[in-house]
Parts: structure tokens; sequence; C-alpha cells
């Protein structure tokens, strides 16, 4: 496991996992629904959904399409102290995971028409847990277990207070992210991928700033005065790591 913290205060964990042909990256947000006013329960999970449904240079459809163009999988998920957002592909694409990623969490549009579209989705699966003894259950026992105390609110929050949400101020919100990263063995990719990791923190995750809203791609480059990288360099020599590995 490698650790590293960056200027900006983004946490950055890496490990190489023995047995994955596959990379997986995820930014941590400490943002659950425990930190959440009772009059703004859900809006996590309201955010959550928001992040896919376009930014300044994808519309939603690009955002789903472009990850499934090469077999990937982007997804997200809230709990009660974080909301993650992540993608998972083979090597030689994490520097199209690490853009996407970058762009639905800097620069999401939150369209009115989006928010009014979700706001409804949320509704109906708040009700469908309700319609759902075991999964109702957990609910209940959570109120139970934690009378008045904000880890017994349901994590999608209610109908109530998901119809009083309105367009989020989340790029001013000032978010404590940290990426984790999983490297496939055998591609030597270790060195150069982490830093392409710390490079997207560094330059696109600025807490002192709040969120940048460049609509440009991330520039990756490493801190430290290192050099800045070629990603189309980058993806050359992870498509030949790959060929090496299959002889």
């Amino acid at each position: 496991m490698r650790a590293t913290r960056l200027p900006n205060g983004v946490r950055v964990l890496s490990e190489e996992l023995a047995d994955l042909p596959s990379v997986t990256v995820g930014i941590w947000v400490e943002n659950g629904s425990r930190y959440e006013a009772p009059e703004q329960a859900g809006i996590s999970h309201f955010l959550e959904h928001l992040f896919f449904k376009g930014t300044e240079r994808r519309t939603a459809a690009n955002i789903a399409e472009e990850i499934d163009a090469v077999g990937g999988v982007l997804n997200a998920f809230t709990g009660k102290e974080y909301t993650c957002y992540y993608g998972k592909v083979l090597p030689h694409h994490l520097p199209l995971a690490l853009d996407v990623l970058a762009d639905i969490f800097t620069n999401s549009r939150f369209a009115a028409e989006e928010i009014e579209r979700e706001r409804s989705v949320i509704v109906q699966e708040i009700s469908q847990v309700e319609d759902t003894p075991d999964d109702y259950v957990h609910e209940l026992f959570n109120l139970a277990f934690w009378p008045g105390h904000p880890l017994s609110r349901p994590i999608a929050g209610t109908a109530e207070t998901v119809g009083r949400c309105v367009r989020p101020a989340a790029r001013t919100r000032q978010f404590a992210a940290q990426i984790g990263l999983g490297l496939a063995r055998g591609f030597d990719l270790a060195a150069h991928t982490i830093d392409l990791v710390i490079a997207l923190g560094e330059q696109t995750l600025d807490r002192s700033s709040g969120f940048r809203r460049d609509a440009s791609p991330p520039r990756f480059r490493a801190g430290g005065g290192r050099a800045a990288f070629d990603v189309q360099q980058v993806l050359e020599r992870d498509r030949q790591a790959v060929q090496r590995t299959a002889r």
C-alpha cells in the first residue's frame, strides 16, 4: 500500500493487487448521510445521481457510452459516512477512466430538468424500499437503534426531504476526497500510473479553491517538479506491456 497526501489535502491510496488483470480507481468523498441537516436528508445520494447526468464536455449518454465502449464499469454508491465514485477498466484504459471521473466530479452541470427527473427516480426508489420488507426492516432497525441521531435516517432521505432539494451549490462545497487505486501485477504500471492519479488529485480536486470548472481535459502533470505525461505515450506503453505478457 502506498499513501500520498497532496498539497491540496487530497489523500491518494494505491495498492498493487496480485490476482487482478484490471485497474479500479475511485474518488471517496467524506460526505455521507450522517453529516446532512435533517431538512436536507438524502442530498448526498441525490448528488450521486446528478453527477452522472451530464458535464460541460459530456452528455449523460456520452458518460455511459465511453466506459461501455471499452468494456469498463462506472458507478457510485452512497453510505452514511462517505460517497464513492469509481471506474474499473483494463490497465491501458486507465487514462480514460480518470478523465471521465474527473469530469463528472468537477464539471457536472446539474441541469434543472435532470434534477426534476432524478427527484422522481429517487422517490420511486424510496417507495420500493418501503414496499420490500427484507430491505425496509433495516431502515426500521436504524430508526429504533439510533433514535434522534443522524445515523438513524435513511441514506436516500424521505419523499418529503427529496421533494425540497433544489439545485445544489456543489461546486462551492469543500469536499475532502480520497482516491484509491488498485493495480494489476505484471504490467509494470505502478510508477507512472500512480503519478497520473496524483496529478489528477493535484489539478482537478483543489480543496483550496473549490471545484475547478476547466472544460478542458485534465493535464496529467506530476507534482514535485516531475515532467508532464503524454497520455497517448502512456497508452502505447501499456498496450505494449499487455502484448508482452500475452506472448
